[in-house]
């Protein structure tokens, strides 16, 4: 047990256990050999005791002490517990007392320095606490720095796991547009071979179709053939019997048809040695290369006022006249850009003559059969030009003739030894290249054209200025519509043809003939049509069959649309 004034060594160290302060280890060391207080002003006299210095220890040295009061060095150390070597060489040399001698403390001092010495420890404990607090702001520094370094590590990682998955996004992405590319390009190409086969089986379809279409015009061609002939020997029996009846009538009325006949054939041959007569003349200059550019010019001073003709009003119509007149008549006029005349070739006369009436009869096929009307102001201008100038009129009517010889009306035989393309000719059927014939209703258009032309030459009336007579008037339309019926119907054409004239000339012929031209419709409505239903079940028949039961029904027929005034010109 120890006494009162004994220390407790660890309750006084426990508030200073951190500062590890070697001036109290160094009052401990002490306490043991000192019982009484040496604080306060009753404190007991140290210094009458005699004590021996030899016992205190060498720690108490200033320089030891600095070096406790050193943060940088260890108080806990070998050096510290036992003293250094030298303080151990004093302890071996010192001797050592037990007991406390008589020491006089005569200094006043020794309590402030005892003070002074716990107020440099309170300095130093505050100078450690102080370093505490900077090493833990510097503890909590660190810890910031490594919470914000981790953020950023996290936040790298993020980002780094985000750019990962958009670059895998964007990979998918690629891979599937070239997998929709690769998908459309094999869709494109299986559309292209569907449409390559496709195509190619279109093409075989309308080889296939070509093929049968041909073999069916060869067919037709054939029929037809057959039918022609056929119909040329009804014909041939036709008039054999109605001649032998005309014969049993009366020798006169048989040769008076006989008569006619004849004259109708030569009418065609007429036509025929005229037309070939000129053309023939006409060759030199058709074949002369150094008039290549004054033929140009001619065919240019009549194609362009033709192809202008109509009835929009009477200058317009007066002038395309004028200029077709001056030509003929040897004046110079426009072609183009220059001028040209008929005087500039000796040939040049009818080279113009034989061109401006092939030119009026094409104007058939290129407009009036599309348009019914176009044919009066054509027909018009022709008429007043055949007035002036009969050479053209004569032409007209040879140009006419050759392209539909029921016009005069002539069914040409086929010759012995003609090829049957060439007989078609004769008839106004074209070819293609190749051999290629026509098709009917293309061929029957053509003919309906050439029909609504000359019948409208027929009833136009004359220029009230030009006191010369019509030169092809109604007598010559009735003259054609007796003959027509006077001869054995031929499927398709003479229906046509039939219809198409009375439709144009009816109403003036009826004007001109009254009854008597109401008799031959009733004719035409008998016999004509009961023999041109056994060989004919088309179209244009049963056209013409509703037209003439119209016509008798009423009493009349309509004028045709686009037929002239008197007063026009």
């Amino acid at each position: 047990m120890s006494s009162k004034h004994d220390l407790n060594i660890e309750d006084l160290l426990s508030g200073f256990d951190s500062m590890k302060l070697s001036a109290l280890r160094n009052a401990a060391k002490l306490s043991p050999l000192i019982k009484e207080r040496t604080i306060g002003p009753d404190c007991a006299d140290l210094s009458r005791r005699e004590v021996s210095i030899s016992i205190l220890p060498a720690a108490v040295d200033s320089n030891d002490t600095t070096k406790e009061n050193d943060p940088n060095v260890s108080n806990e150390g070998p050096s510290s517990i036992h003293g250094t070597p030298k303080s151990e060489e004093k302890k071996k040399s010192a001797p050592v007392t037990t007991q406390f001698t008589a020491i006089k403390h005569s200094d006043p001092t020794d309590c402030t320095a005892v003070q002074s010495k716990l107020h440099q420890q309170e300095l130093e404990r505050q100078r450690l606490a102080s370093v505490q607090k900077a090493l833990a702001e510097r503890h909590n520094k660190i810890r910031l720095a490594d919470e914000q370094r981790e953020a950023q590590l996290a936040k790298s990682l993020h980002e780094a796991s985000l750019n990962v998955a958009r670059k895998v996004q964007d990979s998918e992405q690629r891979l599937l547009h070239a997998v929709r590319e690769q998908e459309k390009l094999a869709q494109a190409a299986a559309a292209q071979r569907q449409a390559q086969m496709e195509e190619e089986n279109k093409r075989l379809n309308d080889i296939q179709t070509q093929l049968k279409r041909r073999q069916e015009e060869m067919r037709r061609k054939a029929q037809l053939i057959e039918t022609v002939r056929q119909s040329i020997g009804q014909f041939r029996v036709g008039t054999e019997t109605f001649t032998k009846a005309l014969t049993v009538i009366g020798v006169q009325h048989a040769t008076k048809f006989t008569n006619q006949k004849k004259a109708i054939r030569a009418l065609q041959k007429d036509f025929e040695h005229f037309y070939e007569q000129h053309q023939t003349a006409v060759k030199q200059l058709m074949d002369d290369p150094s008039m290549k550019t004054y033929r140009f010019n001619c065919q240019k001073a009549i194609n362009v006022p033709v192809n202008a003709i109509s009835a929009v009003n009477r200058e317009h119509f007066i002038d395309k006249y004028s200029k077709l007149a001056a030509l003929l008549s040897g004046q110079n006029v426009k072609a183009g850009d220059g001028m040209v005349s008929i005087n500039g070739h000796p040939l040049g006369r009818t080279y113009c003559t034989m061109l401006l009436a092939k030119k009026f009869v094409s104007q058939a096929d290129t407009s009036i059969s599309s348009n019914a009307s176009a044919a009066f102001p054509v027909a018009a201008i022709a008429v007043a030009l055949w007035q002036r100038f009969p050479d053209f009129g004569r032409f007209f009517l040879a140009y006419l003739h050759r392209e539909c010889p029921y016009l005069v009306p002539y069914y040409l035989p086929q010759h012995e030894g003609q090829s049957q393309e060439e007989f078609l000719k004769t008839l106004g059927y074209r070819f293609a290249d190749g051999g290629v014939l026509e098709k009917q209703d293309q061929y029957l258009k053509r003919m309906s054209g050439l029909a609504r032309l000359y019948a409208a030459v027929i009833v136009t009336v004359p220029r009230k200025d030009d006191p010369t007579p019509h030169p092809h008037g109604l007598e010559y339309g009735w003259r054609w519509l007796t003959n027509i019926l006077n001869r054995f119907p031929q499927p398709d054409i003479c229906a046509t043809l039939i219809a198409e004239f009375l439709q144009t000339a009816g109403s003036e012929l009826h004007a001109a003939y009254g009854k008597q031209f109401l008799k031959v419709l009733r004719v035409l409505q008998g016999d004509y049509m009961s023999a041109l239903n056994r060989i004919d079940t088309g179209g244009p028949k049963a056209r013409l069959e509703g037209l003439i039961a119209k016509i008798l029904t009423e009493g009349r027929i309509e004028r045709p649309e686009g037929i002239m005034s008197v007063n026009f010109w």
